[in-house]
């Protein structure tokens, strides 16, 4: 009985995979900008946009799960073996890059890009787009719908907690929460016994 199940695992993972291949290569046909690295998967209904002169790069091993939302419009570049959530969105207009290793959680939203928001200019959705650059380092998690706003760089080895809103730098090793973000204590290190 457990050889079955081990093959039947077995087959739903190679289905799995398979979906996943057939996924990007038909994205990557559809964007010249795309470029994918070794060994990344996707789950169901990822959706992935790639604007005319934009580019987006998935680093080696990564993952983006079920229903994620990626769109390039300037740059977007995601690192090596990063974990990007069910229902993300990540969306660049001008730049975003996340380091590798990260952990993106569900229903995070990262847009570096505002409407315009001068009264006197006319109504919001007929003003143009603002946007800033967003950097995350390495090793970065961001729990359980974070918001993460333009302009903002969140410093390596941090942890933003779930339903934060960032909306300045987050330093290196902290963990930051709230609305707005603020850092409240260092992420916390391993000890080693010795």
């Amino acid at each position: 009985m457990e050889q079955v199940r081990r093959a039947l695992r077995a087959l739903v993972y190679a289905a799995r995979w398979s979906r996943s291949q057939i996924t990007l290569s038909y994205y990557r046909t559809l964007y010249s900008g795309l470029s994918v690295g070794k060994g990344v998967r996707t789950g169901r209904g990822v959706h992935l946009n790639v604007v005319r002169g934009a580019t987006l790069h998935l680093g080696d091993g990564t993952y983006i799960d079920s229903y994620a939302y990626l769109v390039s419009e300037g740059q977007l570049s995601i690192g090596e073996r990063t974990y990007v959530g069910v229902g993300a969105m990540i969306v660049a207009k001008d730049r975003v890059e996340i380091g590798k290793d990260a952990l993106i959680a569900a229903y995070v939203t990262i847009r570096d890009q505002d409407h315009g928001s001068d009264i006197a200019a006319g109504p919001f959705n007929q003003q143009g787009l603002v946007a800033s650059p967003i950097s995350i380092g390495d090793n970065v998690w961001l729990g359980t719908k974070a918001t993460i706003l333009r302009g903002v760089s969140i410093g390596s080895n941090s942890i933003v907690g779930a339903n934060s809103v960032v909306t300045r730098p987050v330093g290196e090793g902290v963990v930051a929460v709230g609305a707005p973000a603020r850092a409240i204590k260092p992420a916390a290190q391993e000890r080693t016994l010795g």
